[in-house]
């Protein structure tokens, strides 16, 4: 039973690293360079850095999501 739940919460993360690829997908191909770059810059700033540390937030967002999504997924079915 066990694995079971924990197979199905793997995919729960599954699907929310899929959402979260398409809305990031969706922003990058939809918004104009220089817009998004300075989207980027911000969120880089938010951290105390530049537009780099904003990049890879953004590449870390996916496996956030995932984790997030495995242990609601997980809380809520105990």
């Amino acid at each position: 039973m066990e694995n079971i739940k924990k197979t199905q919460a793997m995919r729960a993360a599954g699907l929310g690293c899929a959402i979260s690829i398409a809305i990031i997908a969706y922003f990058l191909f939809s918004l104009p360079t220089e817009q998004l770059m300075d989207y980027l810059t911000a969120l880089g700033h938010w951290f105390g850095a530049s537009t780099t540390v904003g990049i890879f937030v953004l590449a870390c967002l996916p496996v956030l999501v995932s984790v997030l999504f495995y242990w609601i997924y997980y809380w809520l079915k105990n």
